[in-house]
């Protein structure tokens, strides 16, 4: 038992195009399979947890409805963020890149994460279709990017891993891969 603090690493992909209310089916599966009191304590329980997760995600939409900022870049940021979490952004699949990013950190903070493991990888299909739609310009991506890095920085997180090789050794970086490096240059 690690019995402290510890360097996992969520698996945020699996999160993000799946929703925590996936999450919640499969525990409630185990539960009502499982014969061991420890067993079903350890359900209930997670059961809990992401409930609680569902309300404090509603109490950050409450939250960001009740602010409105003069700045139009900083209200339509508002406005954008608001509509997610009301929407139960993190509780069902994301919805595109911003949706992704905005999921990803509220997964990070939640967790008291240090680690956003192979970032470029589980992002990679967000920022290519949005970017394919004309949802999202690279520009735009760089900036989510830099905002992100800088989060993780202010919160002492220690790594993310980006390329690197798939399980079968092929290469595997990609475009977002790039983002990702010029976002770590800063402004």
């Amino acid at each position: 038992q690690a019995g402290g603090y510890t360097h996992s690493i969520i698996n945020f992909g699996r999160v993000l195009a799946e929703g925590l209310d996936a999450y919640t089916v499969r525990i409630r599966q185990h539960l009502a399979a499982a014969d061991d009191a420890e067993k079903q304590e350890l359900y209930r329980a997670l059961v809990v947890v992401v409930e609680a997760i569902d309300a404090y995600r509603a109490r950050l939409a409450d939250y960001l409805e009740s602010l409105a900022f003069d700045d139009p870049a900083h209200e339509r940021n508002r406005q954008r963020l608001t509509t997610a979490y009301r929407d139960r952004l993190l509780m069902r699949p994301a919805r595109g890149f911003c949706e992704a990013m905005t999921a990803t950190i509220f997964l990070y903070a939640i967790d008291g994460s240090d680690n956003l493991g192979r970032f470029d990888q589980f992002m990679w299909p967000y920022y290519r279709d949005d970017l394919a739609a004309g949802r999202l310009t690279h520009a735009e991506a760089v900036e989510w990017v830099y905002e992100i890095w800088r989060y993780v920085d202010d919160c002492e997180g220690w790594n993310v891993a980006l390329g690197g090789t798939t399980r079968d050794g092929h290469e595997a970086s990609n475009p977002l891969t790039l983002v990702c490096l010029e976002a770590a240059r800063g402004r």
